[in-house]
């Protein structure tokens, strides 16, 4: 915890937000350590609204090929942060770096070519790039392509209106219709993309000429030029009827390269009758993409429910971690489903296990804001009191998050309440910041240490001055709160307030 600052306006603190959210919580991909130390310079100036500044080290980061600089230069753009907004340039910097293989990139130059933004529309060029980034594990683009592609099938599928004069029943003539007329010898041809015409039809989901290619006994195994196969592509768009009929010809559920297996792209889908299907067939599940991650984690992080239960009760590996350390049981926890936490705890998951930073599953979900998370944790004796590399114990960074609700059971399930942060704040301390009377109450009932300070110098009582709680003030001054200690620079409860511009709480704290 910083010491505390002035309270910055509402409006920049969203836009603020705003561009965290653009350019999300990914960590820094550097090719080396000027490149790192230059996006930490970039990650500085935005936490200090310096967008200026930002945009500054980022052009000329940019400009030198760092993908990631390009990545959020594209994307100052597109908020227009410390820029005019110009979706232009910021199309032309995305795809420079989608163009080196970023993945989230790709995603974003996809979506701009599907919706027109800084580029004219192009459903076919998006869809590759979408591809592109679905093949790094992108899980957002599979779902995204599986969108397209049915809106697509669903246009495709719309039916003329009728000429002048037109009386013919067009639901019985549709009937009559004759299978896809497909000359032999077209199985075997390829596209200019290196896909079969198999594969062309499996992407279009078009059932019909699918059983006709493969009745021509195509090669139902072939690859395009990214190493993906007809039933791979059938799984990432989530077409099971067809990859029924592929497994049932007899396609390679288990490909030579494992990061193309069918059953990742099924599991980021979240297409858990597919996944029945593969697994059924033979399936590994616990292959992993080319970022080390198995299907039953890919599942998870998209938030597929029914899929990751479908994966852990086939038995996919749980003990799994991440280069992090993470578990799956730290993956789980954020996204709060008591269903998955239940069926991986039922598997003897690890409840105390600690990635590389110190942290456990409980600290994961308090960290999110979930609730239920926390208390089937809890429940099931996840420590409330394991503290993290940077310091914080659950209750501290639930407290620091604004997650009352967590706090709250955190407390109920014995958690320390003298706990320090590295600045040396304590829960009382924090909550007495966020002005939460209630909470405020627990803490100093359950005998919290009002008069404490932390390695500035600060108290409670001066922490909610600085942030003008009125009825903060007045609860701790109730419960025995000094006025009249200072700080390490020699300041008052009062002065504090007064320099914060709280002329209301000059009377209290005299």
């Amino acid at each position: 915890m910083e010491r505390p600052k002035s309270c910055p306006k509402r409006t920049r603190l969203k836009s603020f937000l705003a561009v965290l959210l653009l350019l999300g919580p990914a960590p820094v991909l550097a090719r080396n350590s000027d490149e790192a130390g230059t996006l930490s310079q970039v990650d500085a100036a935005i936490r200090h609204r310096d967008y200026s500044e930002a945009v500054s080290l980022l052009r000329s980061a940019a400009g030198k090929g760092s993908a990631e600089a390009q990545y959020r230069l594209a994307a100052l753009y597109r908020a227009g942060q410390g820029v005019p907004k110009d979706l232009k340039k910021a199309f032309h910097w995305m795809r420079a770096a989608a163009a080196t293989g970023h993945a989230k990139a790709q995603y974003s130059v996809g979506k701009m070519y599907l919706s027109g933004t800084g580029v004219a529309r192009n459903m076919t060029t998006g869809l590759t790039w979408l591809d592109k980034a679905a093949g790094q594990g992108h899980a957002q683009a599979a779902q995204l392509i599986s969108q397209a592609r049915q809106s697509q099938r669903l246009t495709q599928a719309r039916p003329a209106p009728p000429e002048p004069g037109e009386t013919s029943n067009r639901r019985t003539a549709r009937k009559s219709e004759p299978r896809p007329k497909i000359s032999p010898g077209t199985a075997q041809k390829a596209s200019r993309n290196g896909r079969s015409a198999l594969m062309d039809v499996v992407s279009r989901g078009q059932t019909d000429a699918v059983k006709e290619l493969v009745r021509q006994t195509a090669d139902i195994d072939a690859v395009d030029l990214d190493g993906y196969s007809a039933l791979a592509l059938a799984a990432q768009a989530g077409h099971g009827e067809i990859s029924a009929l592929l497994i049932a010809a007899g396609a390679a559920v288990n490909p030579s390269r494992a990061e193309r297996s069918p059953i990742l792209f099924a599991a980021a889908g979240g297409y858990a009758g597919i996944i029945s299907q593969l697994i059924g067939a033979g399936a590994r599940l616990n292959s992993v993409d080319a970022r080390g991650r198995s299907a039953l984690e890919r599942a998870i992080e998209a938030g597929h429910a029914k899929a990751s239960l479908h994966l852990v009760r086939a038995g996919a590996d749980i003990s799994r971690r991440s280069e992090d350390g993470r578990t799956i049981l730290m993956k789980a926890a954020p996204r709060g489903d008591k269903s998955i936490l239940l069926a991986l705890l039922a598997k003897d998951a690890p409840v105390n296990a600690v990635d590389g930073r110190g942290r456990t599953a409980l600290w994961f979900a308090v960290d999110s804001g979930k609730v239920d998370a926390a208390a089937v944790l809890l429940a099931h004796g996840a420590s409330a009191d394991a503290i993290d590399a940077g310091g914080p114990a659950p209750l501290l960074r639930a407290v620091e998050r604004g997650h009352f609700a967590c706090a709250d059971h955190l407390i109920d399930a014995g958690a320390d309440i003298h706990a320090l942060s590295a600045s040396g704040n304590t829960p009382l301390m924090l909550a007495a910041k966020s002005g939460n009377i209630d909470l405020l109450r627990r803490l100093l009932k359950a005998g919290a240490d009002i008069g404490r300070k932390n390695r500035y110098g600060y108290t409670a009582l001066m922490f909610a001055a600085r942030a003008g709680r009125e009825d903060t003030v007045k609860l701790l001054l109730e419960e025995g709160a000094d006025p009249a200690r200072r700080n390490s620079k020699r300041e008052r409860a009062i002065e504090i307030a007064q320099a914060a511009g709280h002329a209301h709480l000059m009377k209290l704290l005299k």
